[in-house]
């Protein structure tokens, strides 16, 4: 706002106390201080007949190439007193003069101060509150990170976070038997610095974050093995007759009529366990000749829109599912909030109730001793029906379209856009049949 040369007031505490607030000025009245260059004192709006009374020094600079206006406040009045503001006007133009830039500098020691005060747990915060399509499972992120990242290094300031930090933590997890744990904190604490400093700048300079400390953390030379090594990828599937046992378990067992549900549902589609237990009804397409369970690409792994054709043994378990839902949106709510759907701790919970009460105990063939089913998590039963499908002799491709895996070459990823939603169908259905009958058949 330019300032009016009629504005002025003498250099003496009087005409300060006394400057008035003009209406017609807008949100401040300013005035020139006669005699002092660059002293200006603003007068604000009155509440409750009193006038806030703010110092400030105007001056220009140039900055490459151009000229930049700066008004910097350097107190009010009274408690900055006339004589004590002349003298700061004076010492910040003389600054000016040697070609500083006291505002600038001024505002970089705050942003400074601010930043010295900022944790890695705070900015863990605002890395989670980001949203972000692409990540799932933030609550498992948050959970992962506090328990282990937290406390070894929450207090410090991100920028101050060094590979050694992430790498005790990591080590905590070890020594508990986590060494997938421990991979995942690195991938967890990795990623949240990449977003900083790739996608976000803005969060990188608020923190000061200037590199990421787990970059290399757990790389290794080519042919030597990392101490936080991949997990190797599970290959639990279970044969037909764990299959009839695991069935009849459930009927036999005291397990919620919609968790068994879900369980056959894993089993019967091939499907995520994830992306069952969120099922909703405007997902599913019941009626007609060819009934179907969309995914939508925000609950699907991959981020694709997913179509499952259902067979007939599946379209049923759905409608009981519908039919003991008291909820509107979801098939599987949970049992206290309606609105959501069941904790993912449901479904691997229940097959742990199994195995705990005794109900996957059988004796197979002619052996004499009672075996037990070897362990199995919910994501097996995924497995166990992509593997019984290939044994049915269904096409690897088909299975694949099924599983609603990404095609890693060109030709499926790119050019490749036929669905083959009849053969995913005939697949299933026969593979539904074959499930049907292994629950018929006796088990020892």
């Amino acid at each position: 706002m330019a300032v009016s040369s009629a504005l002025l007031l003498p250099p003496k505490d009087p005409s300060i106390r006394g400057a008035k607030y003009r209406p017609q000025d807008g949100t401040r009245t300013e005035y020139r201080i006669a005699g002092v260059d660059g002293l200006t004192l603003a007068v604000m709006p009155p509440i409750n007949k009193v006038s806030r009374r703010v110092w400030r020094v105007l001056y220009t600079v140039s900055t490459g190439g151009k000229r930049f206006r700066r008004k910097m406040v350097i107190g009010t009045y009274p408690a900055t007193p006339l004589r004590d503001a002349i003298a700061e006007a004076a010492i910040i133009l003389r600054e000016v003069e040697r070609g500083r830039d006291p505002f600038a500098e001024r505002a970089a020691a705050e942003v400074a101060k601010t930043r010295e005060a900022l944790t890695f747990e705070q900015d863990l915060v605002d890395y989670l509150d980001e949203r972000r399509p692409h990540v799932v499972r933030v609550d498992k992120i948050e959970d992962e990170l506090k328990r282990d990242a937290v406390p070894e290094f929450g207090a410090k300031r991100p920028a101050d976070v060094t590979a050694a930090d992430v790498d005790r933590a990591a080590q905590r997890c070890l020594t508990r038997n986590a060494p997938a744990m421990a991979r995942r904190l690195i991938e967890h604490v990795k990623a949240m610095y990449n977003y900083a400093l790739l996608d976000k700048p803005q969060l990188a300079e608020k923190y000061g974050i200037v590199a990421n400390p787990a970059a290399t953390l757990g790389r290794r030379r080519r042919g030597s093995k990392s101490l936080y090594q991949a997990p190797r990828p599970r290959d639990r599937a279970l044969h037909d007759e764990e299959i009839s046992l695991f069935l009849k378990a459930m009927c036999a067992s005291e397990i919620r009529p919609a968790t068994m549900i879900a369980l056959r549902l894993i089993l019967l589609t091939g499907q995520r366990p994830g992306e069952v237990r969120q099922i909703q009804s405007a997902h599913l397409r019941l009626n007609g000749e060819a009934p179907a369970w969309t995914i939508p690409a925000e609950l699907a792994k991959n981020r694709r829109e997913h179509v499952v054709p259902l067979a007939p043994e599946a379209v049923a378990l759905l409608l009981k599912a519908a039919e003991l839902s008291r909820s509107g949106t979801f098939l599987f709510p949970h049992p206290r909030d309606t609105m959501r759907p069941i904790d993912d701790v449901a479904l691997p919970s229940a097959i742990g109730t199994l195995r705990r009460n005794g109900y996957l105990k059988y004796r197979r063939h002619s052996v004499a001793e009672e075996l037990t089913v070897a362990p199995f998590t919910a994501h097996d039963l995924r497995r166990t029906a992509g593997t019984g499908m290939r044994r049915l002799r269904v096409p690897r491709e088909i299975v694949g379209l099924i599983l609603n895996h990404t095609p890693q070459d060109v030709t499926g990823s790119v050019y490749d856009r036929h669905e083959a939603l009849d053969e995913r169908r005939e697949a299933l259905v026969k593979w539904a049949r074959h499930v049907g009958q292994l629950e018929l058949s006796t088990v020892q």
